[in-house]
């Protein structure tokens, strides 16, 4: 009967060394996924972090080349002069020169 009892305290002793470890290794497992997922989050956010600045920088670029493209374009412009009606024109020469040889605009 003695024995049987040692048997069972034995049996008892190395049940609860195996829940034990058992608990360690679930412990340490748990640990790991909560690693690894903390590693993937950081991943993700990174990645996010770089694409939205590739989507920024992309974008400072395209209005940085449409403003270029604007200030040509109105050089361009200014530099064609302004459009004028010959007909407009060639009065305004006619009341210069009348001014001039005529002797002013009195006499107008």
């Amino acid at each position: 009967m003695s024995d049987l009892i040692h048997r069972l305290l034995d049996v008892e002793r190395e049940a609860r060394a195996i829940i034990q470890r058992g608990e360690r290794e679930a412990s340490r497992i748990a640990d790991e996924a909560r690693e690894d997922a903390r590693k993937l989050v950081e991943a993700a956010r990174t990645e996010a972090r770089q694409r939205a600045e590739q989507k920024l920088r992309r974008a400072r670029e395209a209005a940085e080349q449409r403003r270029r493209d604007s200030i040509a374009a109105e050089r361009e412009r200014m530099a064609g002069g302004a459009a004028v009606d010959p007909e407009a024109r060639r009065a305004a020469v006619d009341l210069i020169v009348n001014a001039v040889v005529g002797g002013g605009l009195a006499d107008q």
